[in-house]
Order: C-alpha cells, then sequence, then structure tokens
C-alpha cells in the first residue's frame, strides 16, 4: 500500500507559542505550529500544521502543508498542500498535490525546470473512518 508522505512519523515538534527568526538546518521530519521568520535546510520532511505561519526560504525533502507560507519552496520530492493552507510561494518540486479548500499564489515548476501541473484532489480518509 502507498503511504502518503504525512504517514511519517515526526521527530521534532515545535509548539504553537514558539516564535523563530533565524536559520533552521538538520536532518529529520519536523512539525511546525508556531511562527517561523527566517531560512530552514533540513533533510527529511516539514509539516506546517494548521496555525502555523512561514516565512523565507525552505529547502527539504518533502512538505506538508496546513498553515500560511510565504517564500520561495525548494522541495527535493513531494509537496502536500492541504485545505485552509494559504501559500503565496515560488515552488520547485517533483510533484505537488493540492487539497480541494487550500488557497495557492504563485509558480510551480520541476526540479529540472519544466511548468508543474498539480494533482487537486479532495481529502477522503477522515470521512471513511467516521462511517464506520
Amino acid at each position: 500500500m502507498e503511504r502518503r508522505i504525512s504517514d511519517k512519523i515526526f521527530e521534532t515538534n515545535i509548539g504553537k507559542g514558539i516564535i523563530i527568526t533565524g536559520t533552521i538546518e538538520g536532518e529529520g521530519n519536523i512539525s511546525f505550529k508556531g511562527k517561523i521568520k527566517g531560512n530552514i535546510s533540513i533533510k527529511g520532511t516539514i509539516f506546517f500544521e494548521e496555525g502555523s505561519e512561514f516565512e523565507g526560504e525552505l529547502r527539504a525533502d518533502n512538505l506538508i502543508a496546513e498553515g500560511n507560507i510565504k517564500g520561495k519552496l525548494d522541495i527535493k520530492e513531494n509537496v502536500e498542500i492541504r485545505k485552509n493552507a494559504k501559500l503565496e510561494v515560488e515552488c520547485r518540486c517533483e510533484k505537488i498535490s493540492i487539497e480541494e479548500g487550500a488557497s495557492f499564489n504563485g509558480k510551480i515548476e520541476t526540479q529540472k525546470g519544466d511548468d508543474l501541473k498539480p494533482y487537486f484532489f479532495k481529502e477522503k480518509r477522515g470521512e471513511e473512518n467516521s462511517k464506520k
């Protein structure tokens, strides 16, 4: 069974009340609920949860977005933009999916520099689980 990038375990969680200004670098999967202004370079998956805010340049293997993101994204593999997310970005990645209800304003291109068309989806996992 193919798994979504959000099925990964997040070793580091940065809470809602945290505000970071500056540069973050490292390895591992990180989940953010707070506010960040600066640059992030991570070998791993970054998850900006609902209510989070990011402004700056971001480099990572994968990105999951539920919060507000402004800036430049250089994502090695996959970008998953969920409903309620608001992005104003220049995005470079291999694959991108945008859930119904998300807001995306910007440019998307592949790592090779080609224009990339997003895959739009409606989340159904929660609906199936609530029927049981």
